[in-house]
Order: C-alpha cells, then sequence, then structure tokens
C-alpha cells in the first residue's frame, strides 16, 4: 500500500500545506490517518478527494462548504462508476509519480556521488 504525506500532496496538487490542513479542518470527511509519531499519512482515495476538492474550489469558484457538500453528494450518490473509474486513474497517476521521484532522487544521489568522485580523482592528479 503505498502512502503519501502532505510534502506529497502538496507537489501534486500545487497547493501550501496550509491550505490542506484548512480543508481538512472544514471538511469532516477530509480526516487523514496519523502515524505513531503523528505525521498525517494519506491513502490513494483521499488523494482523489482533493483532487475533487481543488477542482471545486479553484476551477468551478464553489465556496468550500458547498464543494464539500457536492463532494459528499457524488460519494454516496449514483455516480458510482464513474468516480471508481476516475479514482482508478488517479490511482495510477499517483503511483507513477512516486515512482518517477524515486527515480529522480537515485539520479541525484548517482550525480552527487560522482562530482564528488570527479573532484577527488582531480585533487590527485
Amino acid at each position: 500500500m503505498y502512502r503519501f504525506y502532505i510534502r506529497d500532496i502538496c507537489s501534486v496538487l500545487g497547493l501550501k500545506a496550509h491550505i490542506i490542513r484548512y480543508w481538512e479542518k472544514e471538511v469532516p470527511f477530509l480526516v487523514p490517518r496519523k502515524n505513531i509519531s503523528g505525521t498525517r499519512v494519506y491513502t490513494f482515495h483521499e488523494i482523489s478527494l482533493f483532487f475533487r476538492l481543488k477542482y471545486l474550489v479553484y476551477i468551478k469558484k464553489l465556496p468550500l462548504s458547498k464543494a464539500a457538500g457536492k463532494l459528499w453528494q457524488e460519494m454516496t450518490g449514483e455516480d458510482q462508476e464513474l468516480r471508481l473509474r476516475i479514482h482508478s486513474l488517479r490511482e495510477n497517476f499517483l503511483i507513477l509519480y512516486s515512482s518517477l521521484k524515486r527515480q529522480q532522487q537515485l539520479v541525484e544521489k548517482f550525480f552527487d556521488n560522482k562530482e564528488k568522485s570527479d573532484d577527488i580523482e582531480s585533487n590527485v592528479h
């Protein structure tokens, strides 16, 4: 199971952490789990809810309370099949995103080590 932290959500959604925390406070069904150290841990489902909420607030220009109501209605309404397909697509996107982030970290680590190695070799000669 993939776990995401608030920095991951901020990066994917392009939102600041205080916005995420505010939405959690104002929208009762957006409550992430916390790990043993108290850090918020998000699932794919929670991230998909944030994607939809962002769309409703920023694109559709709904106030947060109305956007939350619409989101709740969508979650409990008749459009379950469409919602499940969208959720699946977002889940695939987040798996890809996580994989790319890990690859980026490995590449950065490789080049950092290579630069250190090149510096040492140039000092020896």
